[in-house]
């Protein structure tokens, strides 16, 4: 369905995140993106955001530091100063906050079964990376990244979610290739490496991506880029019903489904 509006400003760049909204709904991207129209906070985003920055200050200390007792403490501090309030607008009861909290810390507690952290050397921690694939503006944060003894990169990601199934992992490719290209781009080293830890499952699952399958990259970035200036200058967005339009906060307004 093509919703018609006024045309509207381009947006300055893009991420990897935004890419997956534009080719989930179109609609949807411009509504976020472009109007800027606030969607509420879910609880999987709120749980995700907490354990990345209390693992990010974690990362932070010394390595001798990086203890689960010290992951515990950052984490109630962190919760005190900042997340708590955050936490206020899902209007959870008092048993809801209290697995809230739970779920987060298991979160935080599997990074043991993933590695140690005191013994991890991360040569960075939430990297800002940039570079242009022809004049679309690409920019993402990488969770962290480490050197490999050869001088090549590899890189790392967080997820909080469960682990997908293998039907749904092209979006977690097409991710992971995005942030090594812009690894290369931005830092100058080779990426040999990458990986989604899965903090609720402890598992690593990990991808390489080839030359072919970044200049395929490159190539959707491209038209996904070309797509979304001819949709801002004629203003027509296509709408795009998924089953996924259940989780999205902009229904109760889309033409798609207000008749």
């Amino acid at each position: 369905m093509i919703v018609k509006g006024e045309p509207c400003k381009q947006p300055e760049h893009i991420s990897p995140s935004s890419i997956g909204t534009w080719q989930q709904c179109p609609l949807r991207f411009r509504y976020s993106r472009i109007d800027r129209i606030p969607e509420p906070s879910t609880e999987p985003q709120i749980l995700g955001s907490f354990v990345h920055e209390v693992l990010e200050f974690l990362y932070a200390l010394p390595a001798e530091e990086r203890t689960k007792q010290r992951a515990r403490q950052l984490a109630s501090q962190l919760w005190d100063e900042k997340w708590s309030a955050e936490a206020e607008q899902l209007n959870l009861d008092p048993d809801e906050l209290h697995q809230f909290r739970w779920r987060s810390w298991w979160c935080i507690e599997s990074l043991w079964q993933l590695e140690e952290p005191t013994q991890t050397n991360l040569a960075g921690i939430e990297q800002r990376l940039e570079m242009y694939i022809g004049d679309a503006k690409l920019i993402g944060i990488l969770d962290r990244y480490e050197e490999n003894q050869d001088g090549s990169i590899r890189i790392s990601d967080y997820k909080t979610g469960k682990k997908p199934k293998p039907q749904y992992e092209a979006d977690k490719k097409f991710q992971l290739t995005v942030y090594a290209d812009l690894v290369e781009k931005t830092l100058g080293h080779e990426v040999n490496g990458a990986e989604l830890l899965y903090l609720k499952d402890g598992f690593r699952w990990e991808y390489n991506p080839t030359k072919s399958e970044i200049e395929e990259m490159r190539k959707t970035v491209t038209e996904v880029w070309e797509a979304i200036k001819v949709s801002c200058s004629t203003g027509e967005f296509e709408a795009k019903p998924t089953i996924l339009c259940n989780w999205c906060s902009y229904k109760v307004t889309c033409p798609a489904h207000v008749k």
